[in-house]
């Protein structure tokens, strides 16, 4: 069992070990983890709200949350969450962004 997780320097021959680790596993396990369904569109109001519940004090800090956001607001906020969030909060902008182009 030990063997099996030893450095290989040779390319081909890493090459190959990976490619006998997929094909030792089932096809049915790689595809346990896509998810196949269509997500729900989440509310602009209520993605605008997360966004600074969860990241207000890392990177919305000079942010001010607005009672009824409209897409302009919630897209200053996606943008800031781009160049100052981590890769959760780039995936929220993304979900922001798609939200305010449903709205328009």
């Amino acid at each position: 069992m030990r063997e099996n997780f030893r450095k290989i320097r040779d390319p081909t021959l890493r090459r190959n070990r990976n490619r006998a680790l997929l094909n030792a596993m089932p096809s049915c396990a790689i595809l346990t983890h896509m998810n196949t369904e269509p997500e729900q569109p989440e509310d602009l109001a209520r993605l605008y709200r997360r966004a600074f519940a969860e990241y207000g004090a890392r990177a919305l800090w000079n942010k001010r949350e607005l009672e009824t956001p409209t897409p302009a607001d919630a897209l200053v906020v996606a943008r800031a969450l781009r160049m100052k969030g981590n890769r959760e909060a780039r995936r929220l902008a993304e979900q922001i962004e798609r939200a305010c182009r449903a709205a328009l």
